[in-house]
């Protein structure tokens, strides 16, 4: 393509889709806000209630908008796991392309996961401290549990890492730093299977447990940084290893 080519025009569900939320943005929709009909939508935007109807399932798969059967379009509530999912297809799409983009994501996911364990030592609730030990005990029982199923004690690391982020009160910090996590336990996952550090992993996240109750945050955000350092020397090694 040349430097003079016109850039190729975008779908047209993809600009409704960016109109309606301009729209909502302008109207001041928030939260479980009743949509307009798919007709008055498109009486509004002048294209096809087709097109909305694409428009409006785009925005759905985005985690935007919740699109009932029989019913009408409400403003969602945003979650981490939206977030997750919006980021998804282009993150995957950068690591498998660009060369050092794995390098990035773990320098990513470090930042984050520091910020992340600060921000639960200052906020996190009983609840939230309560639902971090039942992550701990699950991976323990993981671990302990006959025939070492290594598949529920990765869920279970995940799921400590994401209950720190919930801690955080903070959904979008909290999103993304499950996204950076979901993506390096994909990309790293057949590595990690052969770590046989379980144990190791166990007592850094004990670590990590004790300093969040204790309000500790610098000493919480130390070992939060050498339980990743950690892991991901460990991934070299192994990646040099074959």
């Amino acid at each position: 393509m040349s430097a003079n080519a016109p850039a190729p025009r975008r779908p047209l569900p993809e600009d409704v889709a960016d109109r309606i939320v301009a729209w909502l943005r302008q109207e001041g929709l928030g939260t479980d806000a009743v949509l307009p009909s798919e007709r008055t939508l498109a009486e509004r935007l002048g294209v096809g209630r087709s097109t909305v109807r694409e428009a409006l399932q785009r925005l759905r798969r985005m985690g935007m908008v919740d699109v009932r059967q029989g019913g009408r379009g409400r403003v969602a509530r945003p979650t981490a796991s939206a977030l997750v999912e919006q980021i998804a297809a282009p993150a995957r799409l950068i690591l498998h392309s660009e060369p050092g983009s794995l390098a990035d994501l773990k320098e990513a996911r470090l930042l984050l996961e520091v910020a992340v364990v600060r921000l639960a030592c200052e906020r996190a609730t009983t609840e939230d401290l309560l639902r971090l030990r039942a992550c701990q005990d699950e991976l323990i029982a993981c671990a302990a549990a006959a025939g070492g199923d290594f598949d529920a004690f990765l869920a279970a690391d995940m799921t400590f890492h994401q209950a720190l982020g919930q801690a955080t009160g903070n959904a979008v910090l909290a999103g993304v730093s499950l996204a950076a996590t979901n993506f390096l336990m994909e990309f790293h996952t057949g590595l990690v299977r052969l770590s046989g550090a379980e144990e190791i992993t166990i007592a850094e996240h004990a670590a990590i447990l004790e300093a969040v109750e204790m309000r500790e945050a610098g000493e919480a955000e130390r070992r939060m940084r050498a339980h990743l350092l950690r892991a991901s020397d460990l991934y070299r090694a192994l990646e040099r290893g074959g």
